[in-house]
């Protein structure tokens, strides 16, 4: 309870200089508060960044060899996105804290100061200055794999949907993190053109071995490369761009997917795999799926 009788302490200071200076318009207690929470959350994030993979080895359990190495570094690198990954950790296991430690002591204000919220409000948007700095960088020198990017975009996205999209004042607010990923979601749908075609006709080859007759619009649903919409969908800007953003999507983004869908359903149809006519029909499908 001591941190509970500090801010009580803090409070009362703050009634006593209302009183003796007399002002005007005084600071509320639970303003002079809340900057004292976003000071100290700012050199909490300032000292993570800092110090991020000794603090990653010292507060998760991790194997020696690989401790070992991260000696060695002492920040984020353009040849690897590991310190990012650790950050994200590292930031999600103050977030946690503050929520279920602090937020219960630090309850005089109810109405006006929610500490787990502030949290992570402040941190997200320390680390999201950080993170698009970052990849503004990485996108001059390309050093990691487009899946490396990926699944760093993957995780911020989780981040962002589990402790941030619902707080003050990001609530009910189009994210900016899906633009800061763009280049290397452009790079990975280039990349996996030629995988997403070679994903089909590797499915007709075997069902063609397995004698399944030719399909019908009906039958995608039940075949092994059923669901045609949901195979994209897997594996396309669905979980990339969240879905409160898909009505001003980033248009390059779209129309580059529906590139890469209709050269597939093209290709499946030369292969005898769909009629020409059930094309729109599979188009729309997907269509709906993305609104």
């Amino acid at each position: 309870m001591d941190l509970k009788s500090t801010v009580d302490l803090l409070t009362s200071i703050t009634f006593f200089r209302m009183k003796v200076q007399e002002l005007s318009s005084p600071p509320r207690a639970s303003t002079v508060v809340k900057d004292c929470v976003k000071a100290c959350l700012r050199s909490t994030y300032q000292f993570l960044f800092e110090n991020c993979f000794e603090m990653y080895n010292r507060e998760f359990q991790v194997d020696p060899i690989e401790a070992a190495r991260d000696m060695d570094d002492h920040g984020p690198r353009l040849d690897s996105l590991k310190f990012w990954h650790k950050l994200i950790s590292l930031i999600v296991m103050v977030n946690d804290e503050d929520k279920n430690s602090y937020a219960p002591v630090l309850n005089q204000f109810p109405q006006e100061l929610n500490i787990g919220q502030l949290s992570c409000a402040t941190t997200w948007s320390l680390f999201a200055v950080d993170m698009k700095y970052a990849l503004e960088e990485h996108e001059q020198h390309r050093l990691c794999k487009s899946s490396d990017y990926m699944n760093l975009h993957f995780t911020v996205k989780w981040l962002h949907s589990t402790y941030v999209k619902d707080v003050p004042p990001y609530k009910g607010a189009v994210p900016e993190y899906p633009a800061w990923f763009e280049p290397f979601v452009m790079q990975w749908l280039n990349e996996n053109d030629d995988v997403s075609l070679e994903y089909l006709h590797g499915a007709f080859s075997r069902d063609k071995k397995d004698g399944v007759s030719n399909i019908t619009l009906h039958f995608i649903h039940e075949s092994r490369y059923s669901n045609a919409a949901a195979f994209f969908n897997d594996s396309s800007i669905f979980f990339l761009v969240p879905k409160e953003q898909r009505a001003c999507a980033l248009q390059c983004l779209r129309c580059r997917y529906f590139h890469t869908v209709d050269a597939v359903l093209r290709c499946s149809i030369e292969a005898g795999m769909f009629r020409p006519r059930d094309l729109e029909e599979i188009h729309e499908e997907i269509r709906e799926d993305y609104r």
